[in-house]
């Protein structure tokens, strides 16, 4: 309906004409105008009736299509039926209700689609920040300053644990592996050792007769050797022949016990001052890796069996020791230092008496070596016995007779004691000739900064490789080349702390790598954060999803930060 108006003074109107709006052609107004609004009108109601038409023909094929969602409202067709909505109550026909609860679903629909390409929008623009900060963050180091940190930081610990003697094992075993690879050195031909063997105690018994004794004695010093040491206990001599031995040989020596138990030597050879004691000192892991050269006891100074036949043998080389006040002993090419408690790998150690660290020659392979029973039947060359040091002793498979050595990969590969004897008079005689090195260590302070310096290589080395793989292969090949290198200087006689050194350096590189991945993860999460709310400047909805996205993945201190930046936004 369109109603005219075209004069005044109705006073009652039918409630239907009194809703539309009217169109007045009364004499006084302009009738042009009037005519445009009246045609306007009509042509409106027309374009009201056809889509109120159209949009009711598609609601009921919705419904008979059991109100399926690829029949609803799209794009202009939604946003033009929602317009015509809104004005459809001043019109006729009016909306059905159908056609209400079409355009209602086509709209709910359409957000849903909006929501759902807002949230694949979100999904991408949370994974390309995260890819960019992936490619980028990385190029960043963390700053040089942890480095210091770190270093300090691994240092007390690991000082702290080599302190407390947790290592200490540990360094001894990989000394004892240091001795097993180096290279095998040659016989000390200065040397020969007279074997009593098991084919020998069964022929005599487990203590070989005095007369026995007294006769391979002199045959072998009628072979003329330097000295001559005998490593078996003897007490009283029943027999003249041996008794005489002792009277009319000087450079004889016999051995005693005089720690714990104590065996005492023959009395001839104690009055002659011809007497050596053979105790050792054992590690509490049951291995010898020190000389113990003399000791006080009884207000006496009581040598070594091995220290007098070596200094026996020197004095015919005029090579005397020289003693300082510090204890230092000078002896021919050599400088003797005494061990300390916590020298090398030791920790309060038992360093008493006058004890240095052993530096093996090797095993019975070492030295020239024969049985009783070849100097018996006469079948050792003279230049086997001639000017050199002999020493006799048991060497059977008698687990008492064996000690362990850095050369008993097992416990039951023990040496002889008569070779450890052989060896410490090696040792002697090589440093005092030869200017072989002796196994010496560094002081505390240089092996703490020794340990510091490796400390800061692996902090240092994670610090610059950002690569996880070269990270790893540079850390592996600077270990090796740290044993390799500690290894080089035991060759020459350093005795150096390779493990808390390698401790310290892996240390350093885990510590700051883990101190670098969680600065990394912050900056990863800052550097994100930021392109998130750089995108949500442009995708208000979708940057908005996105920051959502990133603030449930995270912890709750970032979900914090993440709070303060949108206020601050």
């Amino acid at each position: 309906l369109v109603p005219i108006v075209y004069r005044d003074g109705f006073q009652q109107m039918h409630e239907a004409l009194a809703r539309h709006n009217w169109l007045f052609f009364r004499e006084s107004d302009n009738f042009d105008r009037g005519f445009e609004q009246l045609i306007s009108a009509i042509d409106t109601d027309l374009a009201h009736v056809r889509l109120h038409t159209r949009l009711l023909e598609r609601a009921i094929e919705w419904k008979k299509e059991r109100r399926s969602q690829s029949f609803l409202l799209r794009g202009e067709d939604l946003e033009r039926s929602h317009n015509w909505l809104v004005q459809a109550e001043q019109k006729e026909p009016k909306p059905t209700e159908l056609q209400q609860e079409y355009i209602s679903n086509s709209q709910a629909s359409e957000e849903a689609q909006k929501v759902l390409k807002a949230v694949e929008h979100a999904s991408q623009i949370l994974a390309d920040a995260r890819r960019q900060t992936s490619y980028e963050v990385p190029k960043l180091r963390i700053r040089w300053t942890w480095i210091p940190k770190i270093t300090l930081g691994m240092t007390v610990p690991i000082l702290l644990i080599r302190m407390l003697g947790v290592l200490q094992g540990w360094e001894w075993k990989l000394l004892d592996q240091f001795f097993l690879l180096r290279p095998m050195e040659s016989r000390d031909e200065r040397i020969t050792i007279i074997k009593i063997e098991e084919s020998d105690i069964t022929r005599f018994g487990s203590k070989v007769p005095d007369r026995v004794l007294a006769q391979a004695l002199n045959i072998i010093k009628a072979a003329k050797p330097r000295v001559i040491g005998l490593n078996l206990y003897r007490g009283r001599t029943a027999e003249t022949d041996l008794e005489q031995f002792f009277q009319s040989t000087p450079n004889f020596f016999g051995v005693e016990k005089s720690l714990g138990k104590r065996i005492a030597p023959p009395s001839t050879l104690k009055q002659l001052g011809q007497v050596g004691f053979s105790d050792i000192v054992l590690d509490i892991d049951g291995t010898v890796r020190r000389a113990l050269l003399s000791m006080r006891l009884d207000n006496q100074v009581q040598t070594g069996l091995a220290t007098q036949l070596a200094l026996r043998y020197l004095e015919t080389e005029k090579v005397i020791p020289e003693q300082s006040e510090s204890g230092r002993v000078r002896l021919g090419k050599t400088i003797f230092d005494p061990l300390k408690p916590n020298d090398g790998g030791y920790v309060d150690g038992d360093t008493g008496g006058y004890q240095i660290l052993l530096n093996y020659r090797g095993t019975q392979t070492n030295f020239f070596a024969f049985s009783l029973q070849q100097i018996l039947n006469g079948q050792v060359p003279a230049e086997q016995l001639h000017d050199r040091v002999i020493l006799i002793g048991t060497a059977t498979e008698d687990v008492e007779d064996g000690i362990n050595s850095p050369y008993s990969k097992y416990w039951f590969e023990r040496i002889p004691k008569v070779v450890l004897q052989a060896n410490m008079i090696s040792q002697l005689l090589s440093a005092a000739l030869d200017g072989r090195p002796l196994l010496r260590c560094w002081t505390k302070p240089l092996e703490g900064l020794w340990i510091v310096g490796w400390v800061g290589i692996g902090a240092v080395i994670s610090w610059w490789f950002r690569s996880p793989i070269r990270l790893i292969v540079s850390a592996g090949l600077v270990s090796c080349g740290l044993i390799g290198g500690c290894y080089s200087a035991f060759l020459i006689g350093w005795w150096l702390p390779v493990l808390p050194a390698l401790l310290g350096f892996l240390g350093g590189t885990i510590a700051l790598s883990l101190v670098r991945n969680k600065q990394f993860d912050h900056l990863r999460f800052q550097h994100t954060l930021t392109l998130l709310l750089q995108a949500r400047r442009d995708y208000p909805t979708a940057g908005q999803i996105a920051i959502e996205y990133l603030k449930q993945s995270e912890t709750k201190e970032n979900q914090v930060l993440i709070d303060r930046q949108l206020n601050q936004h």
